[in-house]
């Protein structure tokens, strides 16, 4: 590393984009993550981005010659449009390729929305008319990771609500620049500068460090959030790509996964595990369970890279539809009945090679068609299955009043953990749930960046007979003021099934932590301070709404920059320039807020710069014992992502 910083060159000038966010308590590197939802989240939020970077380099259109990589895709614009119908929140999606650099393939975002296909359909579309072939422009000489991380970040850094990157390559490990190749290396001149002298060796070496090392690429996704999805094709380790998402590149906690195969036809199955589904291996069957009225849906995905002849759903004897539904290539109905409560729908991809089936039944009560002994026999030995059953059950945490926040060390608030309905949060009766039917849910108290503060529930569980029963929940002393998130997930065990089949559902809301007054929040999106020259101070105009019914004073002196992407080395902080930004009470106020680099040995340095601003503001006229009593009489804010 001391040979690269000392072959960076001197530039004076640092893009800054801040976020301004909550204080939390400091965590370890490597803290536990929560898991990952993306529907419990664009539930909570109603809004998400979901960013595809699809591998483009040349080895792909052999490696993947029959395109499963792209049936991957299109499942997952459906299973897009089946969330957002179900949440009735929106989702933004971008399909882009990474090859010599990063390019938009749906040319920016498309909108996916509640009962509207045109945005799905539009992507899947997209997928097929640009991937199946290597690209016109030529983007696929070359892997270049570095500009194509930075690319995809740069894109996911303004978009709005939960966010989720899935990343597919082939091939070996970490990949850059290829000899001979003269694509430029956007956003990194020392790496640039490098190629051009013809230090191949050394400009992949540093490339690879301004990924991983401390505030670089890697922690500017993992400070916003953003949970990556890499999958993989090939026969290597993929460890590198490993520590990228779900390792220790970085020095921010990894949140994310990798999944990998080492043949193509088993793709479509891992771009389906984006959204939070169930880890399954894929295989050929048969199926057989016995249906129960606790649970109302169940899947079906086969798929093969070679064609097969179809695959038979056959419902319980007793249904008067008494005939086996077989569903493949040949089948031109979409949507069917096998009673007025139940339901299918198919989905087909590629040349048919690949199919999803989705049965529903309406109502959680006893029907012939329903309950029983159900079989899936595929028809073919070339074609894997995937068979996932979904409870349409969630728990859920109610309060007595519904602006509930937590005071830290004050006395325990009383709550309950409930059932309702995923789709529609109509809520259900837990003794309306069959006895036999076993219920365990889990939680967490989760702060702004995924990671487990403490467990929510006595235990860490409880079971079904404490559902519906009043139990207390408090916060220690030592929890730092901010907004967190309570989660929950709820696993079911049903006499007949095994529970590797049934999706563990998770549930979140928002929480506040703070003092006796409400914190108060910074209006408005990102804070772009721009170009900051050596020592230069750089001010932005920052609105912060007053929640509270006091009035409150800015503390300059107290307030932070907390830095995640920078400049190997380099440190910020907020410029006190002696002036009073009065906070009145529940109002909003533009205050002008400077920042500047501290001057060390890393003036020249240059690079894109993230963080957050962490502002402390004090109640208005405190004396100092109500200021030792409150602050807890301080209180540091930020803005969420």
């Amino acid at each position: 590393m001391t040979l690269f910083k000392k072959l960076r060159k001197l530039l004076a000038s640092a893009l800054v984009l801040l976020f301004v966010a909550v204080t939390l308590a400091a965590a370890p590197a490597q803290a536990e993550k929560a898991p990952f939802d993306f529907m419990a989240c664009v539930k909570k939020d109603r809004i998400g981005s979901v960013l595809v970077l699809m591998d483009e380099s040349g080895t792909i259109y052999t490696s993947d010659s029959k395109n499963m990589r792209v049936t991957g895709a299109q499942i997952l614009a459906d299973n897009l449009q089946d969330f957002a119908n179900l949440t009735g929140g929106e989702i933004q999606v971008q399909f882009a390729g990474l090859g010599d650099t990063f390019k938009s393939r749906s040319n920016g975002w498309v909108s996916i929305k509640a009962g509207e296909s045109g945005g799905s359909d539009q992507l899947k579309r997209t997928a097929g008319d640009i991937w199946v072939k290597a690209p016109s422009d030529k983007n696929s000489r070359e892997t270049d990771m570095l500009s194509s991380i930075a690319g995809a970040q740069k894109e996911l850094q303004a978009a709005p609500g939960c966010k989720l990157m899935v990343m597919f390559k082939d091939g070996t490990d970490w990949q850059f620049f290829n000899k001979g190749v003269s694509t430029p290396v956007e956003g990194f001149a020392n790496v640039q500068a490098l190629l051009a002298e013809g230090k191949f060796s050394e400009a992949k070496a540093l490339a690879a460090q301004e990924i991983c090392r401390d505030m670089g690429l890697s922690d500017g996704l993992r400070n916003k959030d953003v949970y990556t999805l890499a999958v993989a094709l090939g026969q290597g380790s993929f460890s590198e790509l490993n520590s990228f998402v779900a390792g220790d590149c970085g020095s921010l906690p990894a949140w994310g996964k990798l999944l990998s195969v080492s043949s193509a036809s088993d793709l479509p199955f891992l771009f389906s595990e984006a959204l939070g589904g169930p880890s399954i291996d894929p295989t050929v069957g048969p199926f057989s369970f016995t249906m129960s009225s606790a649970l109302q849906s169940f899947s079906i995905l086969s798929s093969s890279d070679s064609p097969f002849q179809n695959f038979q759903v056959i419902p319980p004897q007793d249904c008067t539809f008494n005939e086996p539904v077989s569903f493949g290539a040949a089948l031109v109905a979409r949507t069917g009945a096998l009673s007025s409560d139940v339901t299918w729908t198919s989905y087909k991809y590629g040349l048919g090679e690949t199919v999803r089936v989705v049965v529903k039944h309406k109502n959680r009560v006893v029907d012939p068609c329903w309950n029983g002994e159900w079989k899936i026999q595929p028809n073919s030995s070339n074609a894997k299955s995937v068979f996932e059953i979904d409870p349409n059950l969630q728990a859920t945490a109610v309060f007595a009043d519904e602006d509930i926040f937590l005071i830290p060390g004050s006395a325990p608030t009383e709550f309950q953990v409930k059932l309702e309905q995923t789709d529609g949060e109509t809520q259900v009766d837990i003794a309306s749930i069959e006895p036999s039917v076993g219920i365990r849910v889990t939680g967490y108290l989760v702060d702004s960046r995924g990671i487990i503060v403490r467990d929510l529930l006595p235990g860490g569980s409880i079971s079904r007979d404490q559902i519906e029963q009043p139990l207390l929940l408090e916060v220690d002393e030592n929890v730092s003021f901010g907004q967190y998130k309570l989660q929950l997930t709820m696993a079911l065990d049903v006499p007949g099934i095994d529970s590797s089949y049934l999706k563990k559902v998770v549930w979140e809301r928002n929480i506040e932590v703070r003092g006796e007054i409400a914190s108060p929040t910074i209006l408005g999106g990102s804070i772009n301070f721009g170009d900051i020259i050596g020592t230069e101070a750089k001010g932005a105009d920052v609105t912060i709404q007053n929640n509270s019914d006091k009035d409150l004073i800015l503390d300059f002196k107290k307030s932070t920059v907390l830095i995640a992407q920078g400049p190997e080395g380099a440190q910020y902080e907020i410029v006190d320039s002696g002036q009073t930004v009065n906070l009145p009470a529940k109002e909003s106020t533009t205050a002008n807020i400077q920042i500047r680099m501290i001057k060390n040995d890393q003036i020249g340095v240059s690079g894109i710069l993230s963080g957050e601003l962490q502002l402390v503001a004090q109640v208005a006229g405190a004396d100092a014992a109500r200021k030792s009593s409150f602050n807890k009489s301080s209180m540091a804010f930020r803005k969420l992502n």
